[in-house]
């Protein structure tokens, strides 16, 4: 099977590659050294339509298919993996979410913003103990006359030290039907408790932070799909993160081969290039395979998904084999630079930080082959999924 753009689709990725080359490689190193959340890039993707390619154009997006979506994100994690994560996050973990499950007032009021990047939206999941378990998450919505209370706190959210729209999963008590439920919290909101950005390994600058609900209230409005809808909402949300953690890993996989190939075709010894060296050879062949073999589960899933059909499976299978493929390469990348590719002067040693991160997104890989196995043999679904029925 061949996976082909539209034209429209290859006019933006010729558009994504010329931003990073012209606006994110040049401080690519600067946001991963500073550690700061990438606003003034953000700034400029928004009149580009890449903060809101999900989006309807009637709200202001640029409605784009799910692969062109998924090569976008390639794109921009080939300059830059913190860029990638948050324009990917912002757009398949919050927009994406409102659009599929929110109310025509709740799409009118927030997805403008959201698609113009004047608003940045974040998805706030895992907890401290409960990890992925969706099934003995502790957050709690308190059904009352103002509508619900939330309590408790989420760990883990990518954009949550600067975002202005969190979808938040609570479990309803009885009085509201019960349920774990999605919920549209605004920034600024009382009882909303926002923390510092993570001293993460990798992906610095993606505003990684925790989030605590202390009796904040909201309105009924916020609910998103109804109450007990989030664990339909939660696999919808995470078979999207899926599928932007393989293609960040994917563009992370294709810089450090880049880099790579510049590199032996440069670096000489006993008077010829080291890519003439049979053992250097063998490795640049493996990281090519792999990145061929990692662009095909990627396109097909996001292929899938732009039609419709159900993923699950080869959403996981994607991120799985795209990020341990992203670790290997980016590892091999640090061996044929030697003694550089341990110094931050060279950005493979950045590659290597956050692949890294892409294993660990979205479930780590032994998640990811307990799911693929259950559904090969027939067992029951994992148990973050097990509640889900026909979800695609």
């Amino acid at each position: 099977m061949v996976f082909c753009l539209t034209s429209e689709g290859e006019m933006v990725k010729k558009m994504v590659r010329e931003f990073v080359e012209n606006e994110v490689k040049p401080v690519a190193a600067e946001i991963d050294e500073k550690r700061e959340f990438p606003r003034e890039i953000l700034g400029k993707m928004g009149p580009l339509g890449l903060m809101g390619m999900l989006t309807p154009v009637k709200y202001g997006g640029a409605e784009m298919d799910y692969l062109s979506f998924t090569v976008s994100v390639e794109e921009l994690a080939r300059g830059s993996a913190t860029v990638a994560a948050v324009m990917m996050a912002h757009n398949c973990l919050c927009s994406s979410v409102i659009n599929n499950f929110g109310s025509d007032k709740l799409k009118e009021k927030f997805l403008g913003d959201l698609a113009t990047g004047r608003k940045i939206g974040a998805l706030a999941l895992t907890e401290e103990h409960a990890g992925s378990r969706l099934d003995i998450i502790d957050s709690r919505a308190i059904k009352t006359d103002e509508g619900y209370v939330l309590r408790g706190a989420k760990k883990y959210v990518l954009n949550g030290a600067e975002a202005d729209v969190f979808i938040v999963f609570a479990r309803v008590t009885p009085r509201g039907g019960g349920g774990l439920s999605a919920f549209l919290v605004e920034r600024g909101v009382k009882g909303l408790e926002i923390g510092k950005p993570m001293g993460t390994m990798g992906l610095h600058g993606a505003g990684v932070a925790s989030i605590n609900f202390k009796g904040l209230v909201v309105p009924e409005e916020n609910l998103l799909g109804g109450s007990g809808k989030g664990f339909e909402i939660a696999a919808y949300a995470w078979d999207n993160l899926k599928i932007g953690v393989a293609a960040m890993a994917l563009g992370i996989s294709e810089a450090a081969f880049e880099e790579s190939v510049l590199y032996v075709n440069q670096r000489k010894q006993f008077g010829q290039v080291i890519g003439r060296f049979q053992a250097v050879q063998e490795m640049i062949a493996e990281m090519a395979t792999k990145i061929e073999a990692a662009r095909y589960l990627t396109y097909a899933v996001a292929d899938k998904r732009s039609r419709g059909e159900k993923i699950r499976r080869e959403a996981a299978m994607a991120k799985f084999f795209t990020a341990e493929a992203a670790t290997e390469i980016a590892k091999k990348a640090i061996k044929l630079h030697g003694g550089y590719g341990y110094i931050k002067d060279f950005p493979v040693e950045r590659f290597a930080r956050d692949a890294w991160a892409t294993r660990i997104m979205a479930d780590p890989p032994q998640v990811q082959k307990a799911l693929i196995a259950d559904e090969i043999l027939g067992y029951e679904e994992y148990k973050t999924l097990k509640l889900v029925e026909g979800a695609k």
